[in-house]
């Protein structure tokens, strides 16, 4: 196996490639870590995984759910959470190798008020609450106990979990099949996305839909030439996001685990409060919102085989 950074080996977490090329070091908590590219299946990804869940984030306390937490988890991501329900709404319009979407779930879509939906990583329940609103049935589930509490203040179906069967176990639903699954900025979480897919394939209706949204492993090389101008690092940040997903790599680890791809695209810009540096941020993906490829964030809609 090769040595990528300091002295870690591995191999790709998802193809098992041994052929990883180093691309950058990062320091954290005394600790480095090493973010390394496959050129296999194009991840991106930490070559050092020392914790099973994300440690910062599950070791929140009640003091960390502030306003700016809210709005990060609520308004600041209202476009994204208005482009989902267009492409929900759309759906019955995609065409692929088994044609188009049922017409009983496709009028579910423009009628959901018997869809449900379930929100992996739901956090204070942002996107419950929207998609509550647009009709949904929502059910999620949290890594953070005190985010997950905070939720469930709401949405009597929240509850701790890690995984979508220990989510179920937690409501006494083992049986519980969705309709559609969203997992919003979470799967770059994921330390073992092989066995957490199976797991979300196992709960997703043979006619459901999931839907994934990651920060893209394709806007690290563009980052990392214009940190050298800088002189700094960008802010990726490998002891929470272990993977880094593209288009390609997406696409794989989707298809390896039982689901069809129906479509891999950008997803537009989480706003920040306006400044000089939050113009030149939207201006970007703006310009990138046609080239997944390099987009910073992508997203990407699969159905069960």
């Amino acid at each position: 196996m090769p040595t990528i950074g300091l002295g870690a080996s591995i191999d790709c977490r998802l193809c098992g490639s041994g052929s990883l090329v180093p691309v950058s070091a990062h320091s954290y908590g005394g600790f480095v870590y090493h973010i390394a590219h496959c050129p296999k299946c194009d991840l991106y990804q930490a070559t050092e995984q020392r914790d099973a869940v994300s440690p910062t984030y599950v070791d929140l306390n009640t003091d960390s759910i502030d306003a700016d937490r809210l709005w990060c988890q609520d308004t600041h991501k209202h476009p994204a959470f208005r482009q989902w329900l267009r492409l929900m709404r759309s759906y019955g319009t995609f065409g692929s190798s088994h044609g188009t979407l049922s017409a009983a779930m496709e009028a579910d879509i423009r009628n959901p008020s018997r869809m449900s939906v379930l929100d992996v990583g739901c956090g204070t329940g942002g996107f419950l609450r929207f998609a509550r609103d647009a009709g949904f049935i929502p059910f999620g589930f949290d890594a953070s106990p005190v985010q997950a509490d905070y939720a469930r203040r709401e949405f009597h179906a929240v509850r701790r979990a890690v995984a979508p069967g220990e989510y179920l176990r937690a409501i006494d639903h083992d049986d519980l099949k969705f309709r559609v699954i969203t997992l919003w900025d979470v799967f770059e979480h994921i330390r073992d996305p092989h066995s957490y897919l199976a797991g979300l394939h196992s709960v997703l209706a043979p006619d459901g839909v999931l839907f994934l949204s990651v920060p893209s492993g394709g806007a690290i090389p563009w980052k990392l030439k214009l940190g050298a101008l800088r002189r700094k690092l960008p802010e990726l940040i490998p002891w929470e996001h272990v993977f880094y997903y593209t288009p390609r790599s997406i696409r794989l680890a989707l298809e390896s685990n039982g689901f069809e791809v129906l479509r891999v695209g950008t997803v537009v810009c989480y706003p920040r409060p306006f400044s000089p540096f939050e113009v030149l941020r939207r201006a970007g993906f703006l310009l990138l919102r046609a080239l997944p490829s390099l987009a910073p964030q992508i997203y990407a809609l699969a159905r069960p085989h």
